[in-house]
């Protein structure tokens, strides 16, 4: 995998401008589609602006992704895209924690399912309101989980971690099925 789009923060003539790039292979093969990517990529840069650079820089890239592929409804066929090209090795690549680790695009499904496990075992309000707290920078990620969860961030991260394993099995069946 690689990335679909790039993103560039900019100053001109004393304001932050985004320009959001598409890369055209991945619209023209179907492996992307227009409207989620941009979606996606104003996600992320919505958050950057809320946020000074350094603050945004400290949001860990599972926040970031997780939330963006949310917003942007991108998780299912993320997952069977990931999971088709590592078929064999499954959950061990695909589920390997959110935190102390070196964040790529194969990460990317578990920083969606974190998200996915909120709106499953909480529901979708308490989901949008924690989506808010971390858009807005009002709370970064542990106190917007526990103020609209319960969940302390060890517990989380558990949570998050056996629902990621057991839907991206689930996944893996489907596929091989």
């Amino acid at each position: 995998g690689g990335h679909l789009a790039l993103r560039r923060t900019e100053t001109r003539d004393g304001r932050e401008v985004v320009t959001i790039t598409l890369f055209w292979e991945y619209l023209m093969t179907g492996q992307a589609d227009a409207r989620e990517e941009v979606v996606h990529e104003y996600v992320h840069a919505v958050h950057r602006l809320h946020l000074e650079r350094a603050a945004y820089a400290r949001v860990p890239r599972w926040v970031r992704e997780g939330l963006a592929l949310w917003v942007a409804q991108q998780g299912p066929a993320r997952l069977g895209w990931l999971l088709q090209d590592n078929i064999e090795a499954g959950p061990a690549v695909l589920v390997d924690g959110l935190e102390d680790r070196a964040d790529d695009f194969d990460d990317y499904a578990e920083d969606w399912l974190a998200f996915q496990y909120v709106e499953d075992e909480h529901g979708a309000e308490r989901l949008q309101a924690v989506a808010r707290d971390l858009l807005t920078g009002a709370r970064e990620w542990p106190e917007a989980i526990r103020a609209h969860t319960g969940e302390d961030a060890a517990t989380f991260l558990d949570n998050a971690r056996r629902y990621s394993r057991s839907a991206v099995r689930l996944a893996e069946n489907d596929l091989r099925d």
